[in-house]
């Protein structure tokens, strides 16, 4: 399944200097891109994230810190960042982090943790061969062949179930759950989405949603009303909760 295809996320990346480059052709259906950004400002601020239904692995590059695994929030989260910092990162795709590593997104306890508290073996490796990599360019290709290894070696299948799902709700993310095309009960359905994704199907679908209309506005300007929204002021207090801005206020960074 090419999730790809159905699901690019985006972040705000305010006030930062940020690239993204795809991976390999082996490794789209389960990684959306590679990212670095670094701080412009010379005092201490707050990386803003959004919500993106993506599990990242990131690391510090300017610091002895180990391999952090992030989940994707539900609301605005802000992330401390220092002057001088670089932060490389792994965007995985909803439910592509499964392909490489057995766990239960649901028992991750918080938003952000080291990963060596849950895969100490790999994240070491992971982290040593980062550290050596001189380079955006040279952490892509360590990092292309590291995830194409482990695809290769491991069987870890996508359950059936969540890619149908997925499916269904890119294209049409405001079908009811209950309508989704198997016979299973809603509390399965959130278990498995809990499990796989590390949100309910409603909030995934919310996310979606908050995600075409971030695209709508970083590709064509347009920061309007979207489809799903009940009405304008319900539009407004969801942008305010997934970005901490209004639209309004949002128009000037434009």
């Amino acid at each position: 399944m090419e999730y790809k295809k159905n699901f690019s996320p985006l972040q705000l990346n305010l006030g930062i200097q940020y690239s993204e480059i795809a991976p390999c052709t082996e490794l789209i259906s389960c990684i959306a891109y590679y990212w670095e950004f670094s701080s412009e400002l010379s005092t201490p601020s707050q990386y803003q994230v959004v919500p993106d239904a993506c599990v990242d692995l990131i690391l510090n590059l300017n610091s002895e810190g180990p391999v952090l695994i992030s989940l994707s929030p539900t609301s605005l989260e802000s992330f401390p960042i220092q002057p001088g910092d670089r932060w490389f990162g792994i965007r995985f795709l909803p439910s592509g982090i499964r392909r490489f590593f057995k766990m239960d997104l649901g028992e991750v306890k918080a938003q952000t943790s080291p990963f060596l508290e849950i895969f100490p073996t790999e994240a070491k490796e992971l982290e040593e061969k980062l550290r050596i990599s001189n380079s955006f360019f040279n952490r892509i290709k360590t990092c292309d062949l590291y995830f194409s290894g482990l695809l290769r070696k491991k069987v870890l299948e996508t359950d059936p179930r969540i890619e149908t799902s997925l499916k269904e709700i890119y294209s049409d993310f405001q079908k009811p759950t209950e309508k989704l095309g198997f016979q299973i009960s809603s509390r399965h359905l959130r278990r498995l989405f809990s499990e796989n994704i590390g949100l309910s199907p409603k909030e995934f679908a919310k996310v979606l949603r908050f995600q075409t209309v971030l695209r709508n506005w970083k590709e064509n300007g347009n920061l309007e009303i979207g489809e799903g929204f009940y009405d304008q002021s319900h539009f407004i207090k969801d942008w305010k909760k997934f970005t901490g801005l209004t639209p309004s206020s949002l128009r000037k960074f434009r």
